[in-house]
């Protein structure tokens, strides 16, 4: 009996010494996150109104306290909060280490907060780093994503691996990831129609520039074909079929097939009489087809478009001009 009375004693001490502690720690935790919650929600809404300085001020205070009381998700969702600030503010470098850290505090986290962070954070981070043009940081980067994303959302990864190999002059791999893609998106029953479109579109014009002209123009015919079938508005329709044949003016020019090149840019031009790209390369074919007249009205047309658009493309119609005149004088002295 009396060691029970002991250890009754004994037990009632010890509940009475976790309540204290835990009296202490929630005035300590649950202060601390309510005080996150409530400078979070001043701070957006003072970057509703448009005081930044205030916002910033703010969440970088809250980030404070949500690390002071270990709260992952807290410190997850302020960092979000405080990527989106500086990303508004074209602060990219800022914003970029705000989402990483965001991504990185709500890694291990189920709560509400962090689940949202590690939906959105990851695209985030993606843009900013195509904005600041740091691709083997973002190859890096879509390499771990890759590995974490569901199967449906993998080519849409796979397509941004691609961007960041051709950034780097890394065609070769880039065709391939571009390849693994489309692939993908062919088996897909619910894609979104423009996605494959360009995709294809991307993976013609690298294969133009490794010269490979017969699979450039091979993948430029899948182009136009899948436009015609594709369940988009007419305009993205009719934007793709003009890409398509496009692509395959440029193959077929780069391979002497004149004939067919000019019946594809003169399409092209029907469609859009405005696109310079289209007049410059119609000007090209007809220069090699000896048409030195016809050649260079197209190029004069494409300089003066290109005149209030893109400078170094007016020098390229320019040149072009110039070319033509020569060649032009010559065969007249050789005729």
């Amino acid at each position: 009996m009396e060691f029970g009375v002991v250890e009754s004693a004994f037990g009632l001490v010890v509940m009475a010494t976790v309540a204290v502690l835990l009296a202490v720690f929630w005035k300590r935790w649950g202060h601390g996150v309510t005080a996150c919650q409530g400078k979070r929600h001043d701070a957006n809404a003072a970057r509703e109104v448009g005081d930044f300085t205030s916002s910033e001020r703010l969440l970088l205070e809250a980030k404070q306290q949500a690390a002071s009381v270990n709260s992952g998700a807290n410190s997850a969702v302020i960092s979000w909060d405080l990527a989106n600030l500086y990303s508004e503010l074209e602060r990219w470098e800022d914003a970029t280490t705000e989402v990483q850290f965001a991504i990185d505090s709500a890694q291990n986290d189920k709560s509400p907060n962090a689940r949202q962070v590690k939906a959105y954070a990851p695209g985030l981070l993606v843009d900013l780093l195509k904005k600041q043009e740091k691709w083997v940081q973002l190859e890096a980067v879509l390499r771990v994503q890759l590995e974490a994303v569901k199967d449906q959302e993998k080519a849409y990864v796979l397509e941004d691996i691609a961007e960041a190999l051709a950034r780097l002059n890394k065609t070769e791999e880039a065709t391939i990831v571009l390849g693994e893609a489309i692939g993908l998106r062919r088996l897909a029953r619910e894609d979104e129609p423009g996605q494959l479109a360009k995709s294809l579109w991307n993976l013609g014009a690298l294969q133009l520039d490794m010269q490979r002209f017969t699979a450039a123009s091979k993948t430029f015919r899948e182009l136009s074909v899948h436009s015609e079938q594709m369940n988009g508005s007419e305009e993205e329709k009719g934007y793709w079929l003009l890409a398509g044949a496009y692509g395959m003016g440029q193959s077929n020019l780069a391979t002497g097939k004149l004939n067919e090149a000019l019946e594809q840019f003169e399409w092209c031009l029907a469609e859009n009489q405005t696109d310079a790209n289209c007049l410059f390369h119609l000007a090209l074919t007809l220069r090699q087809m000896k048409r030195f007249e016809e050649a260079t009205a197209r190029a004069n047309q494409a300089r003066k478009i290109w005149a209030d658009e893109d400078h170094t493309k007016e020098d390229w119609a320019t040149a072009l001009i110039d070319q033509i005149r020569d060649e032009s004088e010559s065969a007249y002295l050789n005729g």
